[in-house]
């Protein structure tokens, strides 16, 4: 039987995976290392293939070289294509937490989907609209990209909150994320939605912005939720 490139992303994720949890997240957020294929990742691959697809993926592994010839350790190669994997998987969660509002056990498996069908340039993309985070919604760090790194060059990230912007600039409300539908409909009702064009006024004592002509008093927390890009 063939394995399919789902199989395999799958496998290099969960090498990365297993990775990640033995030498825990702090670690884990400055650099991959390689700890060597244990009893224990091997018995934790076993637990997610049956006996009769486990050889045949292990040996796709190894004929691509993602793997080391004698351990379950991910090569330079594999490496470089998990974090790719696991890259575009938390960004997908932290689009869907983010900007569609979905709740963390719903975006598990659509972002499984999407880890398959995101481009890296995609990504990217994801990346920079989000405002480069370094955490998926489960806390989980996300592997940086190549936007990440020229960041500093480039301009601010597409989307950021509110209260992160200058006072004078002109935005334009990409979403706003909140949970708390008393808050929502408020904001609603002074036509700050996706599309609004508001000019932020001041920060202390209160957020006031400027919107068709109106100013509104908003609080910090409220600032947090509301997210803007530059026109």
């Amino acid at each position: 039987m063939r394995v399919s490139e789902k199989e395999m992303d799958e496998a290099l994720e969960i090498l990365w995976t297993l990775e990640e949890e033995d030498i825990g997240q702090e670690e884990f957020k400055d650099r991959f290392k390689g700890k060597g294929g244990t009893p224990r990742h091997k018995g934790r691959f076993r637990k997610r293939y049956r006996n009769q697809m486990e050889d045949k993926v292990i040996s796709e592994l190894r004929k691509k070289g993602y793997i080391q010839e004698n351990e379950l350790e991910l090569t330079n190669k594999g490496e470089e294509a998990a974090r790719n994997i696991v890259r575009r998987h938390r960004l997908a969660e932290r689009l869907m937490f983010d900007v569609l509002s979905m709740t963390e056990d719903e975006i598990e498996r659509p972002a499984c989907e999407w880890e398959h069908l995101l481009s890296e340039g995609v990504a990217d993309r994801i990346c920079t609209l989000l405002g480069h985070p370094d955490e998926c919604p489960h806390g989980m760090p996300i592997p940086k990209g190549n936007c990440c790194s020229t960041e500093k060059e480039s301009l601010a990230p597409a989307v950021k909150p509110l209260n992160k912007t200058k006072v004078g600039e002109k935005v334009e409300v990409a979403y706003v994320r909140t949970e708390q539908h008393d808050r929502l409909n408020k904001l609603l009702s002074y036509d700050i939605g996706p599309g609004s064009k508001i000019i932020l006024h001041q920060k202390n004592p209160a957020y006031i912005v400027k919107i068709n002509e109106s100013d509104i008093a908003l609080e910090e927390k409220v600032a947090k939720d509301i997210y803007v890009k530059p026109i």
